[in-house]
């Protein structure tokens, strides 16, 4: 049951996004966020050549979490990096929306708008979230 004053809904700029296939090599899940990033947030990744490879996904996420850039934090906050199990891989990312909501590519459905609680049934698990250095808030 919703709570007047409480948010319910996504954020509408990710709607945007939902529905942009998955592309092998050029569309797959860290580009995809990595071009959310980008045109919504104002920084740059680069996305791993992966190609479909789980291994060489996992390779890059964490050789780019181990980035200073990069801050892991308890609660997310809308555009951080949500990073995901498939299987026995930390080899999937998406990105925070807010209330609740990850926006990530998967092969099947392409650019998916999922609420948290239901990444299981699609066969992830988060991992982490984690924030840009830059886009840490302010201390009051």
């Amino acid at each position: 049951m919703a709570q007047l004053g409480v948010v319910v809904s996504p954020s509408p700029w990710a709607q945007a996004y939902v529905g942009l296939p998955y592309i092998l090599g050029v569309g797959e899940c860290a580009h995809r966020a990595a071009l959310v990033w980008r045109q919504e947030f104002g920084f740059e990744i680069e996305p791993p050549p992966a190609h479909g490879d789980m291994s060489v996904a996992q390779r890059h996420i964490e050789a780019e979490l181990a980035k200073p850039e990069w801050v892991r934090v308890r609660r997310p906050l809308e555009g951080d990096g949500v990073v995901m199990w498939k299987g026995d891989r930390v080899c999937h990312v998406g990105v925070w929306v807010a209330p609740g909501h990850v926006l990530h590519c998967t092969r099947k459905d392409g650019m998916v708008l999922t609420p948290e609680e239901d990444l299981p049934s699609q066969g992830f698990r988060v991992f982490g979230y984690f924030r840009r250095q830059e886009q840490q808030p302010m201390a009051a």
